[in-house]
């Protein structure tokens, strides 16, 4: 109805607009064949012309004398002041239709834009999905048998992009660590333990030193404080105060991830002795040495002040070719001989910086607890807790995903065989 409305609308203005256009045109042409005519008139009133027109002389004379023309020229423009008028009335009567049209057109294209836009997202939604199918694909808790198959089916960029994501932001005041008396015990500026869960010695003998270490204590699944996550020592000083930290924690297990020197640069310096060695006040023999492939485990014996302990120090040395299948059989058995029994003091873990290799391995201890206790794992909030207690654990992407290949590795146990290494 609404559109036969304005349907009619147009036709009569169209129709009064024809009417007043051909009155118009009609009046031009009679002034023009009034002209003509007035000038045969005029020739015909010449003494020179002997015959005339009869009856162009009848209508210069009669009809179309000047107020006869005036005449139809006053009904022409009467005419066209009428169809104008009746024009305005129309307009006025149908002034609210074309108010509520233009409201209603006004509505309908924005319903027009809001039905577009949705489509675009709609499109756009769908071009995501089809072009990123696998991104935060493990962000969340899942079953252990969907966890491996989505670690299977996940690419190396996407877990890039949901590395990126995990919060890096140090949480926690690390004001120890930058007092100008621990700087230089500090591998590394920026990695340094936070205040309130560091290793603190006990330096009562030792006045010369402080109780700062870089190191940090670590909750395990189930253990609070199960590991310590600390730098590898890199001269005499930090040496000293690395073998104070294993001897004052009780610490029965270390559990090294570097090599003595990669990349023509050292990593960590030998801070073990070959055989027998006095550190601080502290003297260090070593008992039992044997290897396998990636795999370096030593046996110490520490004695001070006639007490003595024990200490088994587990060196992996394939990190820089992690890639290998050989090396990630290393790796799952590494975790099996430091995992197979648990220890009331802590587990000292440590590469160069205390965060990367360290973190990853800590991860996987974690991650591996929390997969046999509730049959699920959550990756990502195990990393952002264990980076609430030191710094960017699990530093790089790489290490992020040499974690979960590790995990649906170890989960599906594709290792060898198991190694047992005789200490």
């Amino acid at each position: 109805m609404r559109d036969r409305l304005f349907t009619i609308q147009g036709e009569t203005f169209d129709t009064m607009y024809k009417i007043g256009y051909k009155l118009l045109i009609l009046y031009l042409v009679i002034l023009c064949l009034k002209n003509i005519l007035c000038v045969n008139y005029k020739n015909e009133t010449q003494p020179s012309v002997a015959n005339g027109s009869s009856f162009s002389k009848a209508l210069s004379q009669n009809l179309l004398r000047g107020e006869v023309v005036i005449i139809i020229g006053a009904i022409i423009w009467l005419l066209l002041l009428g169809t104008m008028a009746v024009g305005v009335k129309q307009t006025h009567c149908l002034q609210g239709l074309f108010s509520s049209r233009k409201s209603e057109r006004d509505l309908y294209q924005v319903i027009e834009l809001q039905e577009s836009r949705e489509n675009f997202e709609n499109e756009i939604n769908e071009i995501y999905e089809q072009i990123l199918p696998h991104v935060n694909a493990i962000k969340g808790s899942f079953p252990v048998d969907v966890f491996v198959k989505m670690v299977k089916k996940t690419t190396s960029s996407d877990l890039k992009s949901e590395f990126k994501e995990i919060p890096s932001a140090v949480t926690n005041a690390c004001q120890h660590a930058y007092l100008e008396e621990n700087r230089r015990k500090n591998r590394y500026k920026r990695i340094c333990p936070y205040d309130y869960n560091r290793v603190k010695l006990s330096m009562t003998d030792m006045p010369d030193y402080t109780d700062y270490i870089n190191a940090s204590y670590i909750h395990g699944f189930k253990n609070e404080n199960k590991f310590i996550a600390a730098q590898g020592p890199f001269n005499h000083e930090t040496t000293l105060l690395f073998w104070e930290m294993v001897w004052q924690s009780d610490c029965s297990t270390i559990v090294m991830f570097t090599n003595t020197r990669e990349q023509q640069r050292t990593r960590c310096g030998e801070y073990w002795p070959e055989n027998e060695e006095r550190i601080g006040r502290i003297k260090i023999k070593s008992i039992k040495c044997s290897r396998s492939a990636f795999i370096i485990a030593r046996t110490f014996v520490l004695e001070k002040s006639d007490e003595t302990h024990h200490v088994k120090h587990y060196q992996f040395t394939g990190w820089v070719q992690k890639e290998s299948h050989s090396v990630s059989n290393a790796f799952l058995q590494l975790y099996n001989l430091t995992h197979s029994k648990e220890e009331s003091s802590p587990i000292i873990v440590h590469c160069s910086s205390g965060i990367g290799r360290t973190g990853t391995y800590i991860a996987f201890d974690h991650l591996m607890d929390e997969a046999h206790e509730t049959g699920q794992l959550s990756v990502q909030d195990c990393i952002m807790k264990l980076r609430n207690q030191r710094p960017r654990m699990v530093q790089t992407s790489d290490d992020y995903q040499f974690l979960l290949r590790m995990l649906a590795g170890n989960i599906t146990h594709v290792y060898d065989e198991a190694v047992t290494l005789d200490l």
